[in-house]
């Protein structure tokens, strides 16, 4: 599984392209890697994974990546997290992973269309600035 993090300052977004299928330790390495940065954006964040495979994720599994999501509250920012998923499978999966994980710091939602979950969050949010990939 290959997990690619672009933070693009111009659209203010912060984009996890997730591609193969997911191992929970490559995910949590991922948040680990971002949270641990410097200067974590107060960005929405977008977990694209329109070309990865939730399916092989088990309930155990689902609840430690809700888990270790909460580890990193403390480098949180309050604001907007869109699951992106294609298949009815994914979608209930990433369901099942906004409902284990209501409580932080961020708003969660699962969408199966681009467009309506960069309108979500993006909603109030100013356009402007430049993107770097890390």
């Amino acid at each position: 599984m290959a997990v690619t993090t672009i933070i693009d300052d111009e659209r203010k977004l912060v984009v996890h392209r997730l591609q193969g299928e997911l191992q929970l330790e490559d995910i949590i390495l991922a948040l680990r890697k971002f949270y641990s940065s410097e200067s974590v954006p107060d960005y929405p964040i977008l977990w694209d994974l329109q070309e990865a495979s939730l399916l092989s994720l088990e309930l155990d599994e689902i609840q430690k990546f809700s888990d270790a999501t909460k580890s990193f509250w403390p480098s949180m920012k309050k604001g907007k997290t869109a699951l992106l998923v294609t298949s009815e499978g994914d979608f209930g999966i990433a369901r099942m992973f906004q409902i284990l994980s209501e409580g932080i710091p961020r708003e969660i939602k699962v969408f199966r269309d681009q467009r309506e979950a960069l309108d979500w969050m993006r909603s109030g949010r100013p356009e402007k600035g430049r993107r770097r990939q890390e």
